[in-house]
């Protein structure tokens, strides 16, 4: 069998299925079958305790005769008996595999189907024709095209879970016997009992033997003729006799467990969900080279988690890798005693990636090297074990969140568009919008972290304070001044652009008068942990008063975290945590604009929105908030403004005086405002 494949997977006898014999002399053998055989189990575990690569060895030895296991050595294993070992042997329904055509390809039957743990099984999904003649030098028997030897026989799907269904299957026909079980093996690893004609499927008891990878369950169709038989030979067929009883040679591997636990980084809560695969370390390299592209396609179908893993990977192919999730103490556990995860074996190294995050999380595409060791089983030194473990962290998606502070009082803080419906502001009003946006200690890793801001074309913005805020150990917040920022030959109203790098950028050239001035404001984050950008906003004053037949625009702010930036803010973080000033929580990243209500004010609803924007390495997703507040008369205004109950003031006076506007003008400039939000 080709190496691409893994037999352990396969539980399939070497000798092909021995059938009955038509059109031979009634005086053969052949035509006296067995009406029992002895069948004969002998258990045995390799206890090699150097690294041994199992994938291109079978489950089973042997065609029924005796074997010598010191002379049958695969890859310098070392196989000995296993004491202790439990089976039963299952006696299937009359007619469940038949032979048809030339070949005596195996039929299985799925009229029987039950549902066990939630799962539909029928005997198709338990047992799979195979060629044993394409099994290559593993198998053991000449095939005879003119003989009664089948060049089929059967594999067990299912791995070690397939016992429960073998058992409701076969407790649906009344006519079935009871599960006969033999008795555990001895010193020689030896187990034995007759069997009656008729097709069984041999599985050992997991109960029983706990401390041990069970051995894949076998199927066998007896009587079965020796694979040395000839047509009218006396020594045709295995029998009762010890001397001619069928034996089978069961492999116990060792039994190998790999934990993976993932957590929140801040809160240590465990997270269910989280998609994490496990394959030989083989494949990391060129999984490495599509997992940007992998893990986006993963986000936006999690349930083809697999199907995409092949799709990229075509050396990933069922049997060599397993995908599982979370459960909701946060723990995923890959196992040999699982079908789709026996390619593990102690002493080799494995790749643990995630490939999808809980629902609020990013994705945290971290590739860790598991080797499974080799120990003693602490229950039983004369077993070894393997063990493995990966932890994991995940970091919760970013959040920013927008708030308003009008005197001494904030606004719209913690909320989803909040603000403020009480005070207002007038024309040439101080007041701060504050921006709080979540950070993760790995931010040094991401490839962007920016915040824009859409500033009202009614605000001109003069200083900007950055800060760090997070908890200390009695959960307060507390903050580290970062940088302040002061605005430059800014001219309201005429849509001023800047940007504090020389090379420009977002098509703004750089202009020496109009580039914010950055200073530090501690030993933080230096001046160029920053880019700023944007432009003011835009609007017409005429004889004082605002043209609404010119058009207005918002003014935009651009703060980009730069890659330095980023590695100042990862190492702040780091200091905070090591010397205790800080524990694991919430980290943001507090920008605070110092702005004044300009010329352009008029009564109306005042809104400020932020959108943050963030790419890692291998997620990227943005997040937005807006706070608002109102606009009073300004000057001597005959209106009247009324709150609205969603923070916007209510004309109902129809004559305005003092500002030159009507309803009508308004209404138009309404309607402008909206057009422009529209089509950005």
């Amino acid at each position: 069998m080709k190496k691409t494949q893994s037999l352990l997977l396969i539980s399939t006898l070497i000798a092909p299925m021995m059938l009955g014999t038509a059109g031979v002399s009634a005086k053969s053998a052949e035509a006296n079958p067995p009406k029992e055989t002895l069948v004969r189990i002998h258990a045995v575990t390799d206890m090699n305790a150097t690294v041994v690569d199992r994938r291109d060895q079978h489950d089973y030895w042997g065609n029924g005769g005796i074997q010598d296991l010191n002379k049958i050595v695969e890859d310098n294993s070392s196989w000995e008996p296993t004491v202790g070992a439990t089976y039963e042997a299952f006696a299937l329904p009359t007619g469940t595999v038949t032979y048809e055509g030339e070949d005596t390809k195996s039929v299985i039957n799925d009229t029987f189907h039950a549902t066990v743990d939630g799962k539909e099984w029928r005997w198709t999904d338990i047992l799979k024709p195979v060629r044993a003649d394409k099994l290559g030098a593993a198998t053991t028997n000449l095939i005879k095209k003119d003989g009664n030897i089948s060049p089929w026989t059967i594999e067990i799907a299912g791995g070690m879970k397939v016992r429960k269904a073998v058992y409701a299957l076969t407790d649906l026909d009344p006519r079935t016997p009871h599960p006969k079980a033999f008795k555990n093996t001895d010193a020689q690893g030896l187990t034995e009992m007759s069997l009656a004609k008729g097709q069984w499927v041999i599985a050992e008891d997991l109960e029983a033997n706990m401390k041990s990878t069970a051995s894949v369950p076998m199927f066998i169709d007896i009587p079965m003729i020796k694979p040395d038989a000839k047509q009218g030979g006396e020594d045709f067929w295995y029998d009762n006799t010890q001397a001619d009883a069928l034996n089978l040679y069961a492999k116990q591997y060792d039994p190998t467990t790999l934990k993976v636990k993932k957590t929140d980084n801040e809160t240590g809560k465990a997270l269910a969900g989280a998609q994490v695969l496990v394959t030989e370390n083989t494949h990391e390299e060129q999984l490495k080279k599509v997992l940007p592209e992998l893990l986006a396609a993963i986000k936006k179908q999690p349930k083809d988690a697999a199907k995409l893993v092949e799709q990229y990977v075509p050396e990933l192919k069922t049997g060599n890798y397993a995908i599982r999730k979370t459960d909701k103490s946060g723990e995923a556990t890959f196992s040999s005693d699982n079908a789709g995860e026996r390619f593990m074996t102690p002493g080799h190294t494995y790749a643990v990636i995630e490939l999808a995050a809980p629902t609020g999380y990013i994705v945290e595409p971290q590739i860790q090297d598991v080797e499974l060791s080799m120990e003693k089983n602490p229950a039983d030194s004369s077993l070894i074990q393997g063990q493995g473990k990966a932890d994991f962290i995940d970091y919760d998606e970013l959040q920013v969140d927008k708030s308003v502070t009008i005197g001494d009082k904030t606004y719209g803080a913690g909320a989803e568009d909040g603000g403020d419906t009480e005070q207002g502001v007038a024309k040439g009003t101080t007041f701060q919008w504050h921006i709080n946006s979540e950070l993760n200690q790995n931010v040094d890793t991401y490839s962007q972290y920016e915040l824009v801001d859409t500033l009202p074309y009614q605000n001109d913005w003069r200083t900007m304070t950055l800060n760090l805020t997070y908890q200390d150990a009695s959960g307060a917040l507390k903050t580290t001044s970062l940088l302040q920022m002061t605005a430059n030959g800014m001219n309201t109203g005429a849509g001023t652009t800047y940007t504090t790098n020389q090379n420009g950028v977002n098509g703004i050239t750089y202009n020496a008068a109009t580039a914010p001035t950055v200073t530090a404001l501690g030993d933080a984050m230096t001046a160029d942990g920053i880019e700023l950008s944007g432009s003011g906003s835009r609007y017409a004053v005429k004889d004082g008063k605002l043209d609404a037949s010119q058009s207005v625009a918002d003014g935009t702010i651009m703060l980009s975290v730069t890659e330095n930036g980023r590695k100042q803010l990862a190492t702040k973080m780091a200091e905070l945590l090591a010397s205790g000033a800080a524990k694991d929580g919430t980290w943001q990243l507090s920008w605070n604009l110092d702005v004044v209500a300009n010329q352009g004010t008029q009564p109306g609803e005042m809104v400020n929105k932020v959108d943050l924007n963030y790419k890692t390495a291998f997620d990227q997703d943005t997040d937005s908030d807006t706070a608002k507040t109102f606009v009073k008369g300004a000057g001597t205004p005959t209106i009247h403004d009324t709150p609205t109950k969603g923070g916007g003031v209510l004309p109902y006076i129809a004559g305005v005086m003092g500002i030159g506007l009507t309803i009508l003008g308004l209404l138009g400039l309404a309607h402008l405002l909206k057009k422009r939000r529209a089509e950005d």
